[in-house]
């Protein structure tokens, strides 16, 4: 990947950390670029992308972070990177996981339907999103 790209989930986390001023938009645009690159790559690329913990950061809410690991969880599925039972991996600790619901802004109307496609990887953090929201046109 070139100069200035996202690499990692790690990568891009620690990039919003350091311009959190609007967390929300750059958020949404990282991890566009990251989804764009990410399906491009060979597996063994894959799995270098999401196996680093991002840094935590205080100031970003836990609901970025728990969105990142289902979507380190998700590409692990997909591919059969790590397993909770032989793997210490990060996207499976508790602190990745929410106490209360998350639904993406401007849904209440669709909250039932969020809630019975949500994928899996999101559905058990307590984050409900559309079934294909991490696919890429």
């Amino acid at each position: 990947m070139g100069t200035n790209s996202i690499d990692t989930l790690k990568d891009m986390l620690c990039r919003i950390n350091m311009e959190a001023a609007n967390v929300e938009e750059l958020y949404g645009l990282s991890l566009g670029s990251f989804l764009d690159k990410i399906y491009k790559l060979p597996i063994h690329f894959i799995k270098q992308a999401i196996e680093d913990e991002p840094i935590w950061n205080e100031n970003i809410e836990p609901a970025y972070y728990a969105y990142t690991a289902a979507v380190a969880h998700t590409f692990s599925s997909r591919y059969e990177l790590f397993s909770p039972m032989r793997d210490n991996i990060w996207f499976y600790n508790s602190k990745y996981f929410l106490k209360e619901p998350w639904f993406p802004q401007y849904t209440e109307g669709l909250k039932d339907t969020l809630i019975a496609e949500s994928p899996r990887e999101f559905r058990i953090r307590n984050m409900f999103v559309s079934k294909n929201a991490l696919n890429r046109a």
